[in-house]
């Protein structure tokens, strides 16, 4: 069963950045192609018309996506993975070894930096009045989470590092 959780956690990671590329991107992209004018009126409901960052099909996929992935990576933390159960109950040690310490603390910490990076960007995207604001926040949430999440991954090659599939 670890051995089936951890593949579909591997792939599910370049569905992720797949995504999180293209939200970025698309946001990006938005950002550059609005304006936003001095003076900006709300309308009734509190939203500008037109095109919003935060309904994009990328970014929705995005965020689902990295959910899905750290409820995977959480049942492997904290109920599958040998090494983070032994980690934990050893912290001491765990904390002196390098591979021990880098799926105890540090990749999980970074995947949750992450998580909350990219839902605050929606949450933030959505509560700008004009589009052009919404994309540019959209657009560096996402980037930042990308980021975050590139560095937290185990590359090959690194001593913790995992195969690419």
């Amino acid at each position: 069963m670890y051995s089936a959780v951890l593949s579909a956690h591997s792939l599910l990671r370049w569905a992720v950045l797949v995504s999180g590329f293209a939200a970025a991107i698309r946001a990006w992209r938005v950002a550059s192609s609005l304006r936003i004018p001095r003076a900006t009126i709300a309308t009734a409901a509190g939203q500008a018309a037109g095109p919003s960052a935060a309904r994009w099909p990328s970014s929705v996929v995005f965020i689902v996506l990295v959910d899905v992935q750290v409820l995977v990576g959480l049942v492997l933390y904290l109920f599958i993975s040998p090494i983070t159960t032994t980690a934990i109950h050893h912290m001491g040690a765990a904390m002196s070894n390098d591979l021990a310490r880098f799926w105890t603390i540090e990749h999980p910490f970074g995947m949750a930096v992450a998580l909350t990076l990219a839902h605050i960007g929606r949450v933030r995207s959505r509560q700008a009045i004009v589009d052009a604001r919404r994309a540019r926040r959209a657009a560096v949430y996402f980037t930042l989470a990308i980021l975050v999440i590139i560095l937290s991954i185990p590359w090959p090659g690194l001593p913790y590092g995992r195969p690419l599939l």
